[in-house]
């Protein structure tokens, strides 16, 4: 477990101020595409979608785009990568790598990808983004630290979560419940979240593991 850089959650999920200053008619969000419905994991098989952010989506209010990055520069199927060195933040700035699970390097296709997301972003005009938890792209909170079977964790986003961060743009993880049910609320005000949702940096394995 290693801190590269100084990072926060709290600092990039939606406050409540945020979330209540969204647009009222219409909010644009960028998800990644896996958590969509769209067959874009390492191994093509479908994750499915979470109860609470499928009803986010379907909401009439809501205007969804989707980008893989990994899909992107690597095509679906692929190997699996993981940071070296470092987190999302590091790999752009040139300290640490992505390499995959036979060791090819893959740190110039990732970067690119990064970029394109964080392009598509804006081209949308996207008030936020919502990706995919612990993936060395897509992950907004932890990520592994070299090779996942090490089970060795660090804060920080994977590459493409940290270029959104850097424009500007507030990510959640699909692990991130609290938040998405606040944002549910935004925008369907019958809606009931269950009872004890939280997000990913209150959760006890977070704080165990990183001491928060």
């Amino acid at each position: 477990m290693k801190d590269h850089q100084c990072y926060s959650p709290e600092t990039h999920l939606l406050s409540t101020a945020q979330i209540k200053a969204l647009p009222d008619d219409r909010v644009r969000v960028l998800v990644s595409a896996c958590l969509a419905g769209q067959v874009t994991t390492w191994d093509a098989q479908p994750l499915g979608m979470l109860p609470i952010l499928e009803h986010f989506l379907a909401l009439p209010q809501v205007e969804k785009c989707t980008f893989c990055p990994e899909e992107y520069s690597f095509g679906t199927p692929r190997e699996m990568s993981n940071c070296y060195g470092g987190n999302g933040f590091d790999v752009l700035d040139g300290r640490a790598k992505i390499l995959t699970d036979t060791g090819v390097d893959w740190t110039e296709g990732m970067v690119r990808a990064a970029h394109a997301m964080a392009a598509r972003a804006a081209e949308q005009k996207v008030d936020l983004a919502i990706l995919l938890n612990i993936s060395a792209a897509c992950g907004t909170q932890t990520i592994y630290d070299g090779h996942r079977d090490d089970k060795n964790y660090q804060r920080g986003p994977g590459v493409a979560a940290a270029a959104l961060i850097r424009a500007g743009i507030p990510v959640l993880s699909n692990r991130d419940l609290k938040t998405m049910a606040a944002l549910v609320k935004r925008y369907d005000p019958s809606f009931e979240a269950p009872e004890g949702l939280i997000d990913l940096h209150e959760h006890p394995w977070y704080k165990e593991t990183f001491g928060a």
